[in-house]
């Protein structure tokens, strides 16, 4: 009888422990979605951030400055690509960890290399204005911007966004400077 009981028993727990993992499986994958670079702009990062989980500004500005971190905690992994698709347009990266903290989906590499840029001034007319406008772009003083300017061609900034840099290359341009518009490290 005591067999009897044992097997019974046995079959019983192994009975449970197939409903339980049937119910397991059956439940949807949970993802964290993890920002791991914050793109081109972390005022844009901050925004989406608060868009995606409803956070206070500190708060979503505070995940920003401590990246990598979970901005989406327990989502289905379409919850998780949408968020993704969000932060794109910013080239910020969000990628989708498992419980186990492997990445399962992460955003899609940028086409732009660096996303960055840089100024080129190639030569000068009016000097004066010239320096003006180096000065306005780089924080230098007068002295190091008009040596900078002297010196063309030279990269006069680096780093810039695409916008940027073509606003201050039509700035150079509308005081007869000659100057061109690089992506960075090229």
């Amino acid at each position: 009888m005591t067999n009897r009981l044992q097997y019974g028993f046995a079959l019983a727990l192994l009975l449970c422990a197939g409903v339980l993992y049937a119910e397991e499986a059956t439940k949807p994958a949970l993802f964290d979605a993890v920002l791991v670079s914050e793109g081109d702009s972390k005022i844009q990062a901050v925004k989406v951030v608060r868009e995606c989980n409803g956070m206070g500004l500190a708060d979503a500005l505070n995940l920003v400055k401590s990246i990598p971190k979970t901005v989406k905690a327990g989502v289905t992994k379409e919850e998780g690509e949408k968020i993704i698709k969000v932060f794109e347009p910013n080239h910020a990266k969000v990628e989708l960890r498992d419980a186990k903290n492997a990445v399962v989906t992460k955003s899609a590499e940028a086409p732009v290399v660096s996303g960055k840029f840089a100024v080129v001034l190639k030569t000068v007319k009016n000097k004066i204005q010239a320096i003006v406008i180096a000065r306005e772009m780089t924080g230098l003083g007068l002295a190091d911007a008009k040596k900078l300017v002297e010196s063309a061609p030279v990269t006069l900034k680096d780093g810039l966004t695409k916008d940027e840099a073509e606003k201050f290359k039509r700035k150079l341009e509308a005081v007869e400077s000659e100057a061109e518009v690089k992506e960075s490290g090229k």
